[in-house]
């Protein structure tokens, strides 16, 4: 019931919002759109007033520098978090404004109408103005469009998460194994549910939210760990090894266990027992360190169910590129029948 619960609350979520990814696959045409009002406002606002076209004529003028100006913040400095800060950006402005001016002088004396006492502090004031009012509506749209993409990959981690940890696979081998216990009358029963509830609890609940603190991420995973731990007994030996300088930090919930969890599944192909994987989880000074090494079996293919398993890693890069860009660096490293993945996340 759980988990029909859950996919209802986001299906109906999708469906509030289903108009979002035809506005954003069209986005080119709004753009247009935005750029042909932008043009004709001066004639439709000042239709019959003496001075439209010279207002008209400014505006032409500030449409090729005022689309530079637009798309050069859209697609790089909001990309680079720049924004305000940097030498860059304030050459950008500089030349921008200079831009600006010449070319709304030039249309001015040149194009429609010949004066004789042009004012660069009019025309300066008037660009800075349109301008702003231009960065204004290009950084909303780039906030909105940005939002909705973090909340589209979040909740696909969500669902895809909640499949990995209910599916058939783990859910019928771990309640096989709590059934044993119970059979034996072996204490681990009831330690087992409890994790088993703890699990999908975190899933259900924290899953949803944008961030969790440290101490629910790291707490979800000794369920997971343990859980496991219980079901294979002595297949594995889990070296988790954390280092954190304040659990109150916040990080995107179900990221890291998408590491953890292709670890377990591997390793549990490996033949023997007491098969190391080593976890090291470091947060200091709100900078993430995250290793996590298991070995595998190159001859051992996984089952359809487990290859159906975990939140992928793909959707795991998709998400940092998203939460993080240019404040990560993934890497992930086959050799010697060895998996290493390094996760840096500065700052979280």
């Amino acid at each position: 019931m759980d988990k029909k619960k859950y996919i209802t609350y986001t299906s109906d979520k999708q469906m509030e919002s289903k108009w979002l990814p035809s506005i954003f696959s069209k986005e080119i045409y709004i753009h247009i759109l935005f750029w042909l009002m932008y043009v004709l406002y001066p004639l439709l606002s000042l239709r019959g007033q003496v001075f439209m076209w010279q207002q008209w004529g400014a505006r032409i003028a500030s449409v090729p520098v005022g689309i530079l100006f637009c798309y050069g913040c859209y697609f790089y400095f909001f990309k680079k978090k720049i924004k305000f800060k940097g030498i860059k950006f304030l050459l950008f402005l500089l030349l921008i404004l200079v831009a600006g001016v010449f070319s709304t002088e030039f249309i001015l004396r040149s194009l429609i109408y010949q004066i004789e006492n042009f004012s660069y502090w009019v025309v300066i004031s008037s660009i800075v103005s349109e301008y702003l009012f231009l960065f204004l509506i290009f950084y909303g749209w780039y906030t909105f469009k940005k939002n909705y993409q973090l909340e589209t990959e979040s909740r696909k981690a969500e669902l895809r998460s909640l499949k990995s940890q209910i599916n058939p696979h783990f859910l019928f081998n771990s309640l096989n194994s709590i059934y044993s216990f119970i059979l034996e009358k072996d204490p681990k029963a009831e330690a087992a549910v409890l994790k088993l509830a703890d699990v999908f609890k975190y899933v259900l609940n924290e899953g949803q939210h944008d961030k969790v603190a440290l101490t629910q991420d790291i707490a979800h995973i000794d369920d997971f760990l343990e859980i496991h731990t219980m079901r294979w007994e002595d297949k594995f030996a889990i070296d988790f090894i954390k280092e954190i300088d304040n659990y109150q930090v916040t990080i995107p919930p179900l990221l890291i266990i998408t590491f953890i969890e292709n670890a377990i599944k591997y390793t549990s192909k490996m033949t023997g027992n007491l098969h190391k994987i080593e976890i090291r989880y470091k947060v200091n000074n709100r900078v993430l360190s995250f290793t996590c090494r298991n070995p595998y079996n190159p001859t051992s293919a996984l089952s359809a169910t487990w290859e159906g398993a975990g939140i992928g890693l793909e959707n795991v890069k998709q998400r940092l590129a998203l939460l993080y860009p240019d404040r990560h660096r993934l890497s992930i490293l086959q050799e010697d029948n060895f998996f290493t993945v390094t996760l840096n996340i500065d700052p979280l």
